[in-house]
């Protein structure tokens, strides 16, 4: 193999640092990914109030517990007259409930129904995390949307619509109720929906959209008033003003907080930090530089080079090792290890326990996204109580480990022994391990075989 000098690694270093500087602002604002998409639509809920046999009113809603849905008080405004709140899961599926919390001055209701609804369940966050300008998505069933030749089907009534703009104001109504105005376009029948902020959390619950007046003259020469939607300007009650009441019902609920503010939202501080960072970068690297054109200098570099870069290791042999190795830091914070084999020469497989795929061996020749979503993920599992995208894992051959991440799963992923691995951090396991998703009815198990 051809050695690299010293000098030579250490330009490559600094010319990797300038670009990371750049690269980093351009990479640090994560948006909600379409697997998020999928799942947050399946946490919309159609709502219909229903007066004996017949459908009366209809709104929109959100899940925020296995049977518990958020909506407008407007939208079940009627039950003390004997309307009955339902929600609509599919032509098949219909679940009745009971309103257990409303308030008309925050229009927010709270409703229990009488069975698990087996949809995912939404996470939050903060007003004190939303800026003006963020962008947002909102996510329910326009009335608007069915009245038409081409849509009036029942399939497509119970199909989740979604708009996008942003948070243009932070304001409250005349009761004192936090309210966000934004422009993510909403009909009747948007009330009681989510308003989800960019990272996929629920930042609001829409209720409302500003109305214009507009006056015409007739054909016999009289003023008429004409009042229609005013363009981009909608109204969604603050996830704050929601939280308090499920902490009073003892309902729980996951906050998210911001994950990242962007160099582009983050003013003056991040613009000078980047700078900075810029101006340390190009004094390095031309000192670097000075130095590796003088003879003493190119000394210096060497002598520097040798103290702060790693020096070529010895080739180490499979029986020159002990039969396992600690690999540090696979949960972040908690300083655990896990030993792992450093078995070479095999092929790593996953085998089914339980669940859809018992028996089955499926090898792992690249990171395997496991989930719910056929269009997400690589292997399919379709329970209720697994998510969209629940984990990956992968097989790293150099260290001849397995990898798992849990990616933000709603039920959580598990080690045999029932400990539930954090989420979004790499967990290093063995062969003959085993893992599952949610409960242990999905568990899998990790194998080296030639």
């Amino acid at each position: 193999m051809r050695k690299v000098k010293p000098l030579m690694r250490l330009r490559s270093i600094f010319f990797v640092f300038i670009v990371l500087v750049f690269l980093i602002p351009l990479s640090s604002n994560p948006q909600i990914s379409a697997a998020d998409i999928d799942e947050n639509m399946e946490s919309t809920v159609f709502i219909l109030m229903y007066q004996g046999n017949q459908p009366v009113t209809r709104g929109s809603g959100f899940v925020v517990a296995s049977n518990i849905v958020v909506t407008n008080h407007h939208v079940i405004d009627g039950v003390d007259q004997g309307l009955i709140p339902t929600i609509v899961l599919d032509q098949n599926t219909i679940i009745t409930g009971t309103v257990i919390w409303s308030s008309a001055d925050k229009d927010l209701a709270i409703i229990q129904t009488d069975q698990p609804l087996n949809r995912p369940v939404v996470k939050f966050t903060r007003d004190s995390d939303v800026k003006v300008a963020d962008k947002s998505l909102a996510m329910g069933f326009p009335a608007s949307a069915d009245i038409s030749d081409f849509t009036d089907n029942i399939e497509n009534m119970l199909t989740v619509k979604v708009t996008d703009g942003i948070i243009s104001a932070k304001v409250k109504t005349n009761k004192g109720v936090g309210i966000y105005q934004h422009s993510s376009a909403i009909n009747g029948g948007n009330s009681g929906g989510p308003l989800f902020s960019e990272y996929g959390t629920v930042i609001g619950i829409n209720f409302a959209g500003a109305t214009s007046i507009h006056s015409i003259v007739d054909g016999n020469g009289n003023p008429v008033s004409i009042e229609s939607n005013a363009n981009d300007i909608y109204f969604a009650i603050r996830s704050d003003e929601l939280l308090v009441e499920l902490d009073a019902l003892g309902i729980p609920y996951q906050v998210v907080p911001r994950q990242v503010i962007s160099s582009s939202t983050s003013g003056g501080t991040s613009n000078l930090l980047l700078i900075v960072l810029v101006g340390i970068a190009i004094l390095l690297s031309a000192g670097a530089l000075i130095l590796a054109f003088t003879k003493k200098g190119k000394v210096v570099v060497q002598n520097v080079s040798k103290r702060i870069l790693p020096q070529h290791p010895k080739p180490v042999t499979p029986g020159g090792v002990n039969a396992y190795t600690p690999v540090q830091n696979q949960y972040i914070g908690q300083g655990q290890d896990v030993l792992v084999s450093p078995t070479v020469g095999t092929k790593p497989y996953l085998i089914g326990i339980s669940g859809e795929y018992v028996g089955q061996k499926i090898p792992i020749q690249q990171p395997i996204t496991i989930g719910r979503s056929a269009t997400s993920s690589q292997l399919v599992i379709n329970a209720p109580d697994v998510s969209s995208k629940h984990c990956v894992i992968s097989y790293d051959q150099t260290q001849g480990t397995f990898i798992l991440i849990d990616l933000n799963s709603t039920n959580g992923t598990y080690l045999e022994t029932g400990q539930r691995i954090p989420p979004q951090v790499q967990t290093f396991l063995r062969a003959n391990q085993k893992f599952y998703l949610a409960s242990t009815k999905q568990m899998f198990e990790l194998r080296l075989e030639d």
